[in-house]
């Protein structure tokens, strides 16, 4: 997977400026998430049966959810890869989860409306979940290159990988 090289969102911030953007975005929607559910699991909304274990799940899944960008923010104030390797991980997985939901919403629809709908809207947000995703990979792939000093990498990130688990280095000979 080729990473953006410099800038997102149509080439009017850098990548490590997106990458910081979403992890606030993300911190304060995950805080949200989890004042909602505090609410909702205290009785403060008014719901026709008690889900307690889902309620439980959902404060749960925030909580990560505002570790995760919390050490996503450090890494990218700090500049270091491995607190960002995290933030990659959560955020393909949750492409994928989301990925999963919005197929089991389309099975599961039964007017035809609503399943236009989904399929539609679908598509859409798994695509922005997806290239939030690549922005934070593409900090992540950006800044390992630079702490290792390997500036090069960015141009062509196949250049110098080993194939296969082998690195054959180039033989040159003046006497072919």
């Amino acid at each position: 997977m080729m990473p953006l090289k410099t800038s997102c969102f149509f080439g009017q911030i850098s990548v490590r400026s997106g990458a910081l953007i979403l992890a606030v975005l993300e911190t304060v929607i995950a805080a949200v998430g989890i004042l909602l559910s505090i609410i909702a699991g205290s009785g403060g909304l008014r719901l026709s049966y008690r889900y307690d274990s889902i309620i439980i799940n959902f404060i749960l899944i925030g909580i990560i959810g505002v570790v995760i960008n919390l050490l996503l923010i450090a890494g990218i104030e700090k500049k270091k890869p491995a607190l960002i390797l995290p933030a990659v991980i959560h955020y393909l997985v949750g492409t994928a989860v989301l990925f999963v939901i919005i197929c089991n919403l389309f099975y599961i629809a039964t007017a035809i409306f609503i399943s236009t709908i989904i399929l539609v809207v679908g598509p859409l947000i798994i695509g922005i979940f997806f290239y939030f995703w690549l922005i934070v990979y593409s900090y992540y792939r950006q800044l390992k290159s630079e702490v290792s000093g390997n500036i090069s990498r960015l141009d062509n990130p196949l250049e110098n990988e080993p194939m296969f688990g082998v690195k054959v280095d180039k033989v040159y000979s003046s006497n072919i």
